[in-house]
């Protein structure tokens, strides 16, 4: 089953009635990520080329070009937002396990590193000191780089600390959030009405459907090549540029798509192998 179909099943009639069709205009004009340009997104730092998810990959997406980080965001037991993918620790360190159920000294405790291989038998990462980041600290490390953060957690809410730890880093102008599932966006947009977000799952659907008088909730459209089971195309792309909306496609991984994408004009592409993109610019 794709994974669209799966999520929007996810969602609950609640969730739909809540999409909220304001927005704010004429305020993001000079937000980092809304600027006439194309945007390189190291796709969980780069995870074909390093561990994903540690301040390895990070610095190493920086050093080779990449314009903006990705962090999917969890928070531990005592409330410490971490970068990492999974809800479950075991497909990326030597923890097993649900990342919200462990501390922060336990989750620091794990080698992040430790299943990285680029061939299934060389695990060159092992013991090497690599931890789970946390998203303050990849804030720290690279203060006015363009950040991508993505809810992974939706319960309980972590938009708090996220959205605290973004006040004190006076990280906002140069951060793009987003959801699959509408409360945690809904949230924010609250809490910070002039937050750069991302068009939920239900909302593209939305947007899909909609027509000319169209006003988007958000300023992004994160999405695959096929969304929902509709392409993405110069006619989707057109629309959502005639909407305001900005598109970044993800997660690509080869020449041929992202060649084809950048010469239709989207505005910024995923990708797990951030060097192959920028050999490409």
């Amino acid at each position: 089953m794709p994974i669209w179909t799966v999520l929007l099943l996810a969602c609950s009639p609640q969730e739909v009635a809540a999409v909220d069709t304001g927005r704010i205009d004429d305020v993001w004009g000079d937000h980092a990520l809304l600027q006439e340009s194309f945007f390189s997104v190291a796709h969980r730092g780069g995870r074909a080329l390093w561990p994903e998810h540690t301040m390895l990959a990070y610095n190493n997406a920086i050093s080779v070009g990449a314009d903006v980080l990705e962090c999917d965001a969890h928070a531990s037991s005592d409330g410490i937002v971490m970068c990492m993918h999974d809800v479950d620790l075991a497909r990326t360190t030597d923890g097993e396990g649900d990342l919200k159920d462990r501390t922060f000294d336990e989750l620091r405790a794990l080698d992040a590193g430790y299943w990285f291989s680029d061939d299934g038998t060389d695990y060159p990462h092992r013991g090497t000191g690599l931890q789970i980041p946390t998203l303050e600290e990849l804030l720290t490390e690279h203060p006015g780089v363009p950040v991508s953060i993505e809810f992974k957690q939706t319960d309980p809410s972590i938009v708090p600390q996220v959205a605290n730890l973004l006040d004190a880093h006076n990280a906002w102008g140069h951060t793009t959030l987003m959801s699959f599932f509408d409360p945690p966006i809904i949230e924010l947009r609250e809490r910070q009405p002039t937050a750069l977000t991302a068009l939920t799952i239900l909302e593209g659907l939305a947007f899909m459907d909609a027509d000319e008088d169209y006003v988007a909730p958000g300023q992004h459209l994160h999405a695959p090549m096929d969304f929902a089971g509709t392409p993405l195309d110069q006619a989707m792309l057109d629309r959502a540029h005639a909407a305001g909306i900005r598109v970044w496609v993800w997660t690509i991984n080869n020449t041929d798509d992202m060649t084809a994408l950048m010469e239709m004009g989207v505005d910024g592409i995923y990708t797990d192998d951030p060097v192959l993109l920028e050999s490409l610019l």
